[in-house]
């Protein structure tokens, strides 16, 4: 039994491979996202090589990345861009109730906590979406909606697992810890694909029937 486990092909060695796989991953991805410009190739390429690992499919981790970051480039750069955007602005509004909330109606702050949730929601899905199915930009983001909404249960557990990392990290050391982003990325994106990976496997199956 205990040869078995410790086998090069065993589940220990596999997990040692996995793990360092989304430690490379993760790396190569922050250094992408630097430029800013790049977030958008940089993140769906993440989700790319994620989902390839959780179907364990013959995969070369930074060949397959770099290969997906200049596929579409120009589309994910846009993409990317919007999201940022996005996020930027839905979390700067989030900064100023917090720092001057008494100067905001509560009926505004409902409304914009709920848009930000409805935004975050969907962005949690437009890069899995991305990596996976061609569509054009508009048509991405509202299948992302939508599936925010119908596969809710999915959506929550995908963003409980991206929040999960800093907040162990907050709780036990009482600081943010910069380095965490080395597990982070490749960690969340691995575990996210796990969770759609199933449903992914319908609608490629009912695209591919349509095809035929």
């Amino acid at each position: 039994m205990k040869g078995r486990i410790f086998n090069y092909d065993g589940p220990f060695f596999g997990f040692l491979n996995t793990f360092a796989n989304i430690i490379i991953l993760s790396v190569v991805t922050l250094v992408c996202c630097i430029p800013v410009i790049t977030f958008g190739p940089a993140v769906r390429a993440l989700y790319v090589v994620s989902l390839k690992m959780v179907r364990n499919e013959e995969s070369y981790v930074v060949k397959d990345f770099f290969k997906s970051f200049k596929s579409n480039f120009l589309q994910n750069v846009i993409l990317g861009l919007l999201v940022l955007l996005a996020l930027g602005f839905f979390g700067g509004g989030l900064y100023s109730m917090i720092m001057i909330g008494s100067a905001f109606h509560i009926i505004i702050k409902i409304g914009f906590g709920m848009g930000a949730l409805i935004v975050i929601a969907t962005i949690l899905w437009i890069f899995p979406m991305q990596s996976r199915f061609k569509n054009p930009i508009k048509q991405t983001v509202k299948l992302s909606f939508w599936l925010a909404v119908t596969k809710f249960p999915k959506t929550i557990l995908m963003l409980i697992i991206w929040l999960f990392i800093p907040a162990c990290v907050v709780f036990i050391s009482g600081n943010f810890v910069p380095l965490v982003f080395l597990a982070e990325l490749g960690t969340a994106a691995y575990f996210c694909a796990e969770v759609y990976d199933d449903l992914f496997r319908e609608l490629e199956d009912k695209i591919n029937g349509n095809e035929e």
